[in-house]
């Protein structure tokens, strides 16, 4: 940190730790009026906007949708469910379009698909988007999606330790330009996780980084 001492530089950094690991989440069903003022929303949205971007390619972009737009939102949710899953239900599509009224405030983040980004592919790029939201890389044992989607029925009241995983395949990205603070610790885990031996993390934080948390946020809710 430039024009710091050592020790100024440690407190700054002590600070930061405290905030990142007194962070707790709350479900937006529980976050109610008031929301963020104007003031606020621009820090939120500075902040968001200083994640590195090493090419300059601005491979994502926050959008706040306003109170009277958030019903055009729910609907797509709903259409979008129906597109996933022909079979849901009137009240799984109510439920969908129930997620865009929660919350005072909503900011959507999208993801750019186009091919001037490179050859990544799109589903890796919305991966990574969420990941850099959630601040929580992935690190651990993939997930077999499709062996999870024919036991879909005896996941509903899953865990990550039910889900099944394919063979042999480990991830260790979406640092999000994190990858100087992340990389050595999850290439530890990914060691102790190939040969069996205890984690150097608690388990809980494991689960936090496990890329099988997304599949298994929809086995939960019947949309794999």
């Amino acid at each position: 940190m430039t024009g710091m001492d050592s020790t100024a530089c440690q407190e700054v950094l002590d600070a930061a730790l405290t905030l990142i690991h007194s962070c707790q989440h709350t479900s937006p069903k529980r976050l109610g009026d008031p929301g963020p003022d104007p003031g606020q929303i621009e820090k939120i949205l500075g902040a968001a906007g200083a994640a590195p971007d090493h090419g300059l390619l601005t491979p994502s972009r926050l959008i706040i949708i306003p109170p009277q737009r958030r019903h055009l939102l729910g609907k797509a949710f709903a259409e979008a469910l129906a597109e996933r899953d022909g079979a849901a239900t009137g009240v799984q599509k109510q439920e969908a379009r129930a997620k865009a009224s929660r919350g005072p405030f909503l900011a959507l983040v999208l993801a750019r698909l186009d091919p001037e980004l490179g050859t990544t592919h799109p589903q890796e790029r919305i991966i990574s988007a969420g990941c850099a939201i959630q601040r929580m890389p992935l690190a651990g044992a993939m997930p077999d999606v499709d062996a999870a989607r024919t036991q879909k029925a005896a996941l509903s009241g899953a865990q990550l330790a039910d889900l099944p995983r394919a063979p042999g395949l480990y991830c260790a990205s979406a640092y999000a330009s994190r990858g100087l603070v992340w990389a050595a610790l999850a290439g530890e885990m990914l060691a102790s996780l190939i040969e069996g031996e205890p984690l150097p993390l608690e388990r809980d934080l494991a689960d936090a980084l496990d890329p099988g948390r997304f599949a298994l946020k929809q086995a939960r809710h019947a949309k794999l």
